[in-house]
C-alpha cells in the first residue's frame, strides 16, 4: 500500500551512506497514499456490488427443526445484537462517522453490511412492537426468510466473536532482501509481535524483487495489502479471506534489510485495522475506528511527520479527476489520515512499548487494547 514516485536509482545503499535513512523513509511514506485513495475510491463500486448481494443470501431451515426451537433461537440473537448496538452505542458512533467521513467511509461500513444489520435490526424492533405476527419464523413456510431469521444470521456471522483462523504464514523471496535471511526475518516476527496478530489476517508475506511503476512514471508502488473487499470475496482460495500477500515490491533506490523491516512495520498495521481484520466483531470494527480517530485529532495524539504531511494540497493531484467537491475531499483526507495514524501508532508501539506508554501514554492504551482484542 505504499507509492513513490521520482524517486531515483541507487546503489550500495546510498541513502545510508548520506545519512539519509531517515530522509528515505520520510519520502517514502510521503509517497504512500496514491493506493491507499484507490482503495477507498474503490469502496464506492464495492457498494454498489455488495447491494446487489443483498437479500441474496438464503437461510435454510432444517425440517426436522422445531419452529419454537427455532424462533427462540432467532429472539435471543435478536437480542443479544439489540444489546450489544445499545451498549456500544453503535447507531450514534456509525452516524457521527457518516458525517466525518462522508463517502470515503461507505465502503467500509457496506462490506461488512454494518448499516444493512443496523437497518434489519431498527425494523425487527418496530415489528415487534407492534406484536408482528410471523417475524421470526413464518409459521406457514418455516424456510422462508423473515425479518427475525436476517438478523439472527448477521448476529452469528459479523457482530458473535469470531474464532481465528488457525492457518499458517508463508513467506515469498525473503531471502532475496539484501542482508536479511528468512530465518532472520522470521525471528523478527517472533520476537516482535503476538503470533495471531500477523497470522490473523495475513496469508502470505513477500518481496518482490521487481519495481512496479505506474501512471506514467509518477508513482512506483513500493508496497500493498489487498483492502478486504468484493475482489478479496471474489479472489479467496479454499474459504481463506486472508487476502492476497502483503507485498514489498524492489524500490528503484534500492532495498536493504533495515528497509525492508522498517516498511513492514507500518504495512503490517493496515491488515489489523478495522476494515481488514478478519477476526474484528462488526461492533469491534465501528469502536475501533471511532476510537483510533479520536486519538488521531487530539491535541497530545503522537505525532507522526508522515501522518502531519498528509495535506489536502498532497492529494489534490490524486484526488482532481475523481473527487471535485472541496467537502467530500476532506472527509477523503480525514479518512486517509486515521487509516494511517493507525498504521503508524501501531509501528511507534512495536518499535519501542517502554518509551511510547512514556511519551504517549493515550496512544499507547488504544494500540494496546485493539492489538489484545485482534491477538486474542
Amino acid at each position: 500500500m505504499i507509492n513513490m514516485e521520482g524517486t531515483k536509482p541507487k546503489q550500495n545503499s546510498l541513502e545510508h551512506k548520506t545519512g539519509g535513512h531517515k530522509e528515505f523513509m520520510k519520502r517514502f511514506f510521503n509517497r504512500h497514499l496514491a493506493i491507499v485513495l484507490y482503495a477507498l475510491l474503490a469502496g464506492v463500486s464495492q457498494k454498489e456490488l455488495q447491494a446487489q448481494k443483498v437479500g441474496k443470501e438464503v437461510e435454510t431451515v432444517a425440517v426436522e427443526a422445531s419452529q419454537d426451537s427455532v424462533e427462540l433461537e432467532r429472539k435471543n440473537a435478536f437480542k443479544k445484537l439489540k444489546g450489544i448496538v445499545e451498549k456500544e452505542k453503535i447507531t450514534e458512533k456509525v452516524k457521527k462517522q457518516q458525517e466525518i467521513f462522508g463517502p470515503a467511509v461507505d465502503g467500509f461500513l457496506s462490506i461488512h453490511w454494518i448499516n444493512n444489520d443496523l437497518k434489519f435490526l431498527a425494523r425487527l424492533e418496530e415489528a415487534e412492537k407492534r406484536a408482528e405476527e410471523n417475524i421470526f419464523v413464518n409459521k406457514n413456510v418455516p424456510i422462508a426468510m423473515t425479518t427475525g431469521s436476517i438478523v439472527a444470521d448477521a448476529y452469528k456471522k459479523r457482530w458473535e466473536h469470531n474464532k481465528l483462523v488457525n492457518k499458517p504464514l508463508s513467506f515469498k523471496n525473503i531471502d532475496a532482501v539484501p542482508g536479511l535471511s528468512l530465518r532472520d526475518f522470521q525471528a523478527f516476527l517472533d520476537n516482535t509481535y503476538p503470533k495471531n496478530y500477523v497470522t490473523a489476517s495475513i496469508s502470505e508475506i513477500e518481496f518482490v524483487g521487481q519495481t512496479d511503476i505506474r501512471n506514467e512514471g509518477k508513482t512506483e508502488m513500493l508496497g500493498q495489502v489487498e483492502p478486504f473487499g468484493i475482489n478479496m470475496l471474489l479472489n479467496s482460495k479454499l474459504g481463506d479471506l486472508r487476502g492476497v500477500p502483503l507485498k514489498i515490491n524492489l524500490p528503484t533506490t534500492g532495498i536493504d534489510k533495515e528497509s525492508f523491516i522498517d516498511v513492514f512495520q507500518h504495512e503490517v498495521g493496515h491488515p489489523n485495522d478495522w476494515n481488514n481484520s478478519r477476526v474484528l466483531t462488526s461492533a469491534e470494527r465501528v469502536s475501533m475506528l471511532d476510537e483510533v480517530y479520536s486519538r488521531s485529532i487530539s491535541k497530545d495524539r503522537y505525532i507522526s511527520e508522515y501522518v502531519e504531511g498528509i495535506t489536502l494540497d498532497q492529494l489534490y493531484s490524486i484526488f482532481k479527476l475523481k473527487v471535485e467537491d472541496n467537502k467530500v475531499r476532506r472527509q477523503y483526507l480525514a479518512y486517509v489520515r486515521v487509516s494511517e495514524y493507525w498504521a503508524e501508532i501501531q509501528k511507534a508501539y512495536f518499535k519501542n512499548q517502554n518509551k511510547f506508554k512514556k511519551e504517549n501514554p493515550a496512544d499507547y492504551a488504544v494500540v494496546k487494547k485493539w492489538i489484545t482484542i485482534i491477538s486474542k
